[in-house]
């Protein structure tokens, strides 16, 4: 049987509250590791560097290549040292 798009669309779903404790409070770690990674690499992270998926935060991009015209790579950098405190090296 195919799928029926227009119904789909058109029909009316639920919504639901969410529990408050539906989202982990922020005890968990924090990332202290950027890793800057290139999209094809077969590499992980977490299992090279022996760390949690929480202590680090992965950027990839063409070449492992970090520079000032690339937006990609400056909101990871952004993101990392301001809003999650990542440690400076």
């Amino acid at each position: 049987m195919p799928f029926d798009f227009s119904t789909a669309i058109r029909k009316r779903y639920l919504t639901l509250p969410v529990p408050r404790d539906f989202i982990p409070s922020s005890e968990t770690p924090k990332p202290q590791i950027l890793w800057v990674g290139c999209s094809d690499s077969f590499i992980i992270e977490t299992e090279t560097l022996s760390v949690l998926p929480e202590e680090i935060f992965v950027h990839r991009n063409l070449g492992n290549i970090l520079h000032n015209r690339d937006l990609s790579s400056e909101s990871a950098l952004d993101w990392c040292l301001n809003l999650l405190k990542v440690s400076g090296f």
